[in-house]
Parts: C-alpha cells; sequence; structure tokens
C-alpha cells in the first residue's frame, strides 16, 4: 500500500534546492506598472526600509525615465545602497547610458525572446541580431564595472533550445526567467528549471506572473529545482494580476523549507503600508498580512487550538510578530466561548449547562444577523445580559 509522507518527499525535494536562495524586491519597478500606482520618493524609500530590515538582497528600480525616479536612484545611491540597487533598461543604449551615471551595483537588460515577442512586438527582429546585441550590451556594461542581470521576458513560451542558445552567448551574471503570461504550473516549474539548470552553471532567477493565481506555487517549485534568485512584491502587485507576494515566497520558504536568513517579523507592517501606498486594500484572509488570519471564529478549530496548537496551526504567528485570537460568532462553540469569557475577560459561566447553550446560541444568533463576529462591546452586552459575575481568586487558580 502506499503511504503518502509529506515530510520525506519534502527532504528529496529540497536536496537540490539553494539554501540562502536571493530575493530582488521588484515592487518599485514592476509594482509601479499596476494599474493607478504611483509611489512618492519617500514611499519608495520606506518600502526600500522594510527590504532592508527583511534581508532582501537587491531592489529593482527602472532606468531614470523620469525626475521620479532619478531622485529614488539618487537617494539610494547617497545612502549608501548602490550595491544594493539593481536598475532596469531596455535594450537601448540611452537607457544603459542613464542607469550608468547613477552607478548602481546592477543593471538589467529586458528583451523579449519569445517568437510571438519577436515577430510582433518587435515587428520581425531576428533572433541571431538580438542575442548578438544582448552580447555586446552585456560586454559594455561590464567594461563599466557593473554586474549584469539579463531579463528574458516571455522566456517560458520560448522553445528551450533558444534559452540554451542565450545562455551560451550571452555572458550575463543572472539570467531571469520570466513567466509573462503565467503559462507554467508548478510541477512545470519544477521540471523546466530542473533542465534550465543542467544549460547552464550561471544563477537563474524566476519572475513569475499571477494571472492563474500560481505565482508562488510556480516561485517555490521553480527554487526547489534549483532557482538561485526570486524576483517578487509586496502584495504581488503588478501588471493584471500581479505576480508572485514577496512576503507568502519568504513565508513559505522560512516554514517549509528551512531557510532562515530573512526576518520575517516585518512583513505584515511592510504589507500594508504598501497596501496603503498603492491605494490597494489587502483582502482580510490573504495569506502572512490579511487582518484576519489569526482570528478563529469556528468552534471545532477553536476546541483543537486550545487543546494542542499543532492540531489546526499551519506556522506559529509568533513569526510575524502575531498571536492567535478566538472570536465568538455564529460557529463558535463552548470551548471558545469559555476561553473568551471565562479566561480573557475574566467572568464565570454559569454551572447550569442550559444556561451556558443559551448564552452560546444568543452569540451565534447575533454574530449570524450583524454579519460579524461580537465586537468587545458586544461581549460586554452578553455580560450584562446574562448577568455573568466576574471569576473569584479561587476560580482563577483552577
Amino acid at each position: 500500500m502506499f503511504v503518502f509522507k509529506l515530510e520525506e518527499l519534502k527532504e528529496n525535494l529540497c536536496r537540490s534546492m539553494v539554501s540562502d536562495v536571493k530575493i530582488v524586491d521588484s515592487t518599485l519597478r514592476e509594482g509601479e506598472q499596476a494599474p493607478g500606482v504611483a509611489f512618492t520618493v519617500e514611499e519608495a524609500l520606506t518600502i526600500v526600509e522594510y527590504d532592508l530590515k527583511v534581508g532582501v538582497d537587491l531592489i529593482e528600480v527602472f532606468a531614470p525615465y523620469s525626475e521620479y525616479e532619478l531622485r529614488l536612484l539618487r537617494e539610494l545611491r547617497r545612502r549608501g545602497l548602490s550595491s544594493k540597487t539593481l536598475v532596469w533598461c531596455r535594450l537601448r543604449r540611452g537607457d544603459l547610458d542613464m542607469a550608468l551615471n547613477e552607478e548602481p551595483g546592477w543593471i538589467a537588460v529586458s528583451m523579449g525572446v519569445s517568437d510571438i515577442h519577436l515577430k510582433r512586438k518587435f515587428r520581425g527582429l531576428n533572433r541571431e541580431d538580438v542575442l548578438a546585441r544582448l552580447s555586446e550590451t552585456v560586454d559594455y556594461l561590464h567594461s563599466h564595472g557593473v554586474k549584469v542581470s539579463v531579463h528574458l521576458e516571455d522566456s517560458t513560451r520560448t522553445r528551450v533550445e533558444h534559452i540554451a542558445e542565450a545562455f551560451e552567448k550571452v555572458n550575463g551574471d543572472k539570467f531571469r526567467d520570466c513567466d509573462t503570461l503565467s503559462v507554467l504550473l508548478p510541477p512545470v516549474a519544477y521540471e523546466r528549471m530542473r533542465l534550465l539548470k543542467s544549460l547552464t552553471d550561471k544563477p537563474i532567477e524566476t519572475h513569475y506572473h499571477n494571472d492563474f493565481g500560481m505565482a508562488v506555487g510556480n516561485t517555490v517549485s521553480a527554487i526547489m529545482a534549483g532557482a538561485e534568485w526570486v524576483s517578487a512584491t509586496w502584495n504581488g502587485i503588478g501588471e493584471r494580476a500581479g505576480n508572485a507576494a514577496l512576503e507568502e515566497v519568504l513565508l513559505t520558504l522560512r516554514v517549509r523549507l528551512g531557510v532562515d536568513r530573512f526576518d520575517l517579523r516585518p512583513l505584515r507592517e511592510a504589507c500594508r503600508f504598501v497596501a496603503q501606498a498603492a491605494r490597494t486594500p489587502l483582502s482580510r484572509n490573504k495569506p502572512v498580512s490579511g487582518s484576519e488570519i489569526f482570528s478563529v471564529e469556528s468552534g471545532i478549530h477553536q476546541d483543537g487550538l486550545l487543546k494542542d496548537r499543532q492540531v489546526y496551526e499551519p506556522y506559529p504567528p509568533e513569526l510575524l510578530g502575531e498571536n492567535w485570537r478566538l472570536v465568538l460568532g455564529d460557529s463558535s462553540g463552548k470551548a471558545g466561548l469559555t476561553h473568551v469569557l471565562n479566561h480573557e475577560l475574566g467572568y464565570k459561566l454559569p454551572d447550569d449547562p442550559r444556561e451556558v447553550r443559551e448564552i452560546l446560541s444568543w452569540i451565534r444568533r447575533k454574530a449570524r444577523e450583524e454579519k460579524h463576529y461580537l465586537s468587545r462591546s458586544e461581549l460586554e452586552e452578553v455580560v450584562k445580559r446574562f448577568s455573568l459575575k466576574k471569576r473569584s481568586h479561587l476560580d482563577r487558580a483552577k
């Protein structure tokens, strides 16, 4: 009989995983491409501060196409962050020279490499000419002392032999694998990255979009197959449905894959700041950042957590500087009721089980009518309605 053993599978898959996987925060480039998102320089610098607290390796920004990008790049340099700055450029000498003037540690050269991009976007540009230009450009940038990230746009819709040719002819310091239209699935992402890693000893970075909700799954699968770098954005903001969410990737790296070099405690605060600055509200149940992800209403789950947190705990909320919070709503049970009223608020429940059921029924009915779990003031209403008394010192000692 086949027995599925998750931990054994994870151990086998992780043998090839790079434990010191590096992160590029693309929020100030990809995130800025989301409709309506426009950070101020001050907001961008606050996002950078969160990146530094977490331990992000590179901060990606646009070439100085406007006064905003120019001010941002110069402020990053003034703060001594040039080595952590990656400037995204098109395959144009003007872009490159503008970027070089700001003395970043890295410059990214982006070029579409799929047949549809070459034929339609670039109006029949010859692949050999593209690779020659990329190669010349990388050599030109290296002659100025910067590292080069080669971004192969739409590479997941590009034939592998063409990617292999790029690896061979272009001397990039790393290559970005771009799932521009979200064509990957996690098993495909894993096998594909294994193949790409067999074709080059240069680091490969993922930049995966989220149109089908799989960007994080695809990213983690690629890491497990050997990808050394990850491009992600805070809250997953970006074109269309966005990209891999930086905070979700970091949490998965820590909890599921054992990578512990990033500080997760600032994640929720960072997510909320970016949501506010981007004017893009967070879902209350969004992984990592949602306001209610550590609130527990269901009686079944409340009872399990109170008996042993491992029963219903995917990861300790303390990793993110949080704690579990039991709330009383239409699906709560006696265990949760006792914990909240007795242990948290300090009131003694009646000894008669029928009275306890009456209290619970009233709470459930009230929560269903109001369509939310009970607030603190509504819990005080419960105390008054049922004349609950404060617990004595003897009761608290039990």
